[in-house]
C-alpha cells in the first residue's frame, strides 16, 4: 500500500467517524412545522438551507487551509492520556493518573503527516517506567462546520499500555480548533477512539487531550 493510499484510508476513517457525530438537522424543522404551520415552515426551511455569509467565507478559508498553510509545517504534539469528564471508557480505565507523550510531525501536501520524532514519554508512569509507544503513520485534514474550522489528525499506532491506561492497536483521532490561514488553537484539543458496545453499537470515547506547538527549522529534530 502506497503512502498516499494509506493517507486516503486514514482520512476516510475520519470522515466516517465524523458522520456518527453529526446531529440531525431535521428535528428543529419538524418542530417548526407543528408550531407555525406549513407556510411558515416552508419559509423556515428556506432560511435553514441558506448559509450565513460569515460561514460561507469561513468555509472558503478552510478549504484553502490544507494547501496554503500547514503543508510542510512541523509541530510537536503533546498527547495527554487520562480520564475525561463524560468519557465512555470503562470505569477503571486510567485510574492510575495521566500519562503524557510528545510526538513531532510534519504535515505534507498529500494529507499524510511524516513522523519526524517518535513518541517520547514526558509525564506520569510512562516516563517513570520508560514505556515505549509506537506510531506507524499519520494523516491530517482541516474541516469546516457552522463557520468554525477544525484540524483533525489520525494516528495509527501499535497499542499503548501504561498500568491501567490501555489502548488496543488502531487509530487515535485528534481534533482541535484551527484558525486560517495557519494557526492552531493554543487551547486543548480532544483525543478519542472508536469502540463498540454490545458488539454492534459504534461510539466515540474520549481518552485525553492534546496540544500542538509549532517548531521552526532550527528546533525541529534531524
Amino acid at each position: 500500500m502506497t503512502r498516499l493510499t494509506r493517507a486516503h484510508t486514514l482520512l476516510a476513517v475520519l470522515a466516517s467517524v465524523d458522520a456518527l457525530r453529526t446531529p440531525s438537522a431535521l428535528a428543529p424543522a419538524s418542530l417548526a412545522v407543528a408550531r407555525v404551520g406549513r407556510r411558515a415552515a416552508a419559509s423556515l426551511a428556506v432560511e435553514t438551507r441558506r448559509p450565513h455569509l460569515g460561514a460561507r467565507a469561513a468555509a472558503s478559508r478552510c478549504r484553502e487551509a490544507p494547501t496554503a498553510s500547514l503543508s510542510g509545517a512541523t509541530h510537536r504534539l503533546r498527547l495527554d492520556f487520562g480520564r475525561e469528564t463524560g468519557t465512555w471508557m470503562p470505569p477503571r480505565w486510567s485510574q492510575s493518573g495521566r500519562h503524557e507523550f510528545t510526538l513531532d510531525v510534519r504535515t505534507e501536501d498529500d494529507g499524510t503527516a511524516t513522523i519526524v520524532e517518535p513518541p517520547r514519554p514526558v509525564r506520569g508512569l510512562a516516563l517513570a517506567t520508560g514505556i515505549k509507544w509506537a506510531v506507524d503513520r499519520a494523516a491530517w485534514r482541516v474541516d469546516q462546520d457552522r463557520g468554525a474550522c477544525t484540524l483533525r489528525m489520525v494516528l495509527e499506532h501499535q497499542g499503548l499500555e501504561v498500568s491501567d491506561c490501555v489502548l488496543d492497536p488502531g487509530e487515535l483521532s485528534l481534533a482541535i480548533p484551527f484558525f486560517p490561514p495557519a494557526t492552531i488553537s493554543r487551547k486543548e484539543g480532544l483525543m478519542s477512539i472508536i469502540a463498540y458496545r454490545f458488539v454492534v453499537r459504534k461510539e466515540r470515547r474520549l481518552v485525553g487531550v492534546w496540544f500542538a506547538e509549532p517548531l521552526d527549522d532550527a528546533s525541529a529534530p534531524g
